[in-house]
C-alpha cells in the first residue's frame, strides 16, 4: 500500500514536470480566449446578418402594402404646388417602408375604398420617407417623432393638424 501511494505521487511529480517543459501540452488561459473570440465573432456576424435579412424583408412587405393603398405618389414639394394649384390641403404621411405600424396603417386604412376616396377627393396626399434626406428634413421641421406620423398642411407647408394615430377606418375619417 505504501508503495502505490509512492507510485502514484512519483507519477504525478513527473505529468507536473512535463507540462511545465512543454506548456502547449497543458490549454492556456490565451487559447480559452481565442476560442470564445471566435465563438463571439461568429455570433456577431450571424446576428447582424439576420438583421439585414429581416430589415430587407420588413422593407419589402413596406413597399408592396404602400403601393397597394393606390394612393399617388408625389413628392413633399410636388404635393405643396398641387395644393397651391388645386385648392387642397396636403395629407402628409410620414412613415418607412421597414415600419410595420406603417404596413398596418396601409393595409388596414388607407387601402380602404372609403378612405383612399375621401382623400383623392379633398386632399394632395404624399408619403414623406424617413430613410430619405426628405425625410429626415420633414421630420425636423415638424418634429416628427416616430413613424407613422400624419400631418394636414396648408399649401405653405404650415402644419393645421396632426392626426391621431387609428387603425379603424371610421375613426381616421373622423380626423378628416
Amino acid at each position: 500500500m505504501h508503495h502505490s501511494a509512492f507510485a502514484l505521487q512519483l507519477l504525478h511529480s513527473r505529468l507536473i514536470s512535463q507540462q511545465s517543459e512543454n506548456p502547449m501540452s497543458q490549454p492556456s488561459a490565451n487559447t480559452f480566449f481565442v476560442k470564445v473570440a471566435k465563438s463571439v465573432g461568429i455570433f456577431v456576424v450571424l446576428l447582424v446578418g439576420a438583421y439585414i435579412i429581416n430589415v430587407e424583408i420588413q422593407s419589402f412587405l413596406g413597399r408592396n402594402a404602400a403601393v397597394a393603398t393606390g394612393l399617388p405618389s408625389h413628392t413633399f414639394e410636388q404635393a405643396l404646388s398641387l395644393a397651391k394649384q388645386q385648392g387642397k390641403p396636403v395629407l402628409a404621411n410620414f412613415s418607412a417602408a421597414w415600419c410595420p405600424a406603417c404596413r398596418r396603417l396601409d393595409k388596414d386604412v388607407l387601402a380602404k375604398p372609403e378612405v383612399k376616396q375621401h382623400i383623392e377627393q379633398h386632399y394632395i396626399f404624399t408619403r414623406i420617407d424617413y430613410d430619405t434626406e426628405e425625410g429626415q428634413t420633414f421630420m425636423a421641421r415638424y418634429q416628427a417623432k416616430g413613424t407613422p406620423t400624419l400631418l394636414i398642411l396648408d399649401a405653405q407647408g404650415e402644419q393645421l393638424k396632426r392626426l391621431n394615430l387609428t387603425f379603424a377606418p371610421a375613426q381616421f375619417l373622423t380626423q378628416l
